[in-house]
């Protein structure tokens, strides 16, 4: 095993900083408060040291959102293993999903920002892979849970479909009324007034709607299911919490989420 120095140990601790300052920063004053002078403030170093770890702003924002998403792939993770069912493990990553938008606002926050292209495009190519790479974990991991349900026959397969094929209907079907929903929970204020009233509520319907129409088995039961939301919410709520105990910043105070939601677009 290669030993680690200590200058690469102060590197990755000046980068753990670096990033919880950005946190810290984006729960007080919303993205626009994530600046290169307050957090070379925060962290005790000049900014040139800052320009040592990340060529600019930019790359702090995606590596911040780097980290999010590796937080809700290890929550999707937890929500496959306290599953039984081949449904119930895919019904727990989208259940995983709200969890994640809910207990870990900031988190979910930086991830929708960093996909503006003028965040985005002003990024290193090494920078948007290490991003990808997590993102795709995500995907590969609610992958493998549909390519299991199909050989396990819980999720029948229709003729001239492969299963390459089913995976991305489902795939994309569920990401699309998860994060879809939430993200429209987050940056629409009038929901209400037009009659949407309990979003969670809708999503875990459309949802489940999603599943039995492919066949999935068990079909939706609704008692059923409100046994497993008691069953899996707590489990997945104290992960959540434990994940935003490693981060110095990743709750932010009440007054804030407003300012977040308006400025990082969510």
């Amino acid at each position: 095993m290669t030993e680690i120095s200590a200058k690469q140990i102060e590197i990755q601790h000046r980068t753990r900083d670096i990033l919880s300052a950005g946190y810290q920063l984006l729960a007080e004053d919303g993205l626009d408060g994530v600046k290169l002078e307050r957090i070379a403030k925060l962290v005790g170093c000049t900014r040139g040291t800052l320009y040592n770890h990340f060529k600019n702003r930019e790359e702090i924002l995606v590596a911040m959102a780097q980290r999010a998403v590796a937080r809700r792939l290890s929550l999707f993770h937890k929500a496959v293993d306290v599953a039984t069912t081949s449904r119930e493990k895919i019904a727990s990553i989208c259940f995983a999903s709200m969890v994640y938008a809910d207990e870990m606002p900031l988190a979910f926050a930086i991830e929708q920002a960093i996909r503006n292209e003028s965040i985005w495009q002003r990024t290193s190519k090494s920078r948007q892979n290490l991003f990808r790479e997590n993102e795709m974990a995500c995907m590969k991991l609610a992958g493998s849970c549909i390519d299991q349900a199909i050989a396990d026959r819980d999720l029948p397969l229709p003729a001239g479909l492969t299963a390459e094929q089913m995976i991305e209907r489902v795939c994309f079907g569920l990401w699309s009324l998860s994060f879809g929903g939430l993200i429209i929970d987050r940056s629409s204020p009038s929901l209400e007034e037009i009659g949407i009233r309990d979003v969670r509520s809708t999503i875990h319907h459309n949802c489940n709607a999603l599943l039995d129409s492919f066949g999935w088995q068990p079909m939706f039961d609704p008692l059923d299911y409100q046994a497993y939301l008691r069953r899996v919410g707590p489990v997945l709520k104290d992960h959540a919490n434990q994940l935003s105990g490693n981060t110095d910043a990743d709750t932010p105070p009440p007054k804030s989420r407003t300012a977040i939601r308006s400025e990082a677009g969510t």
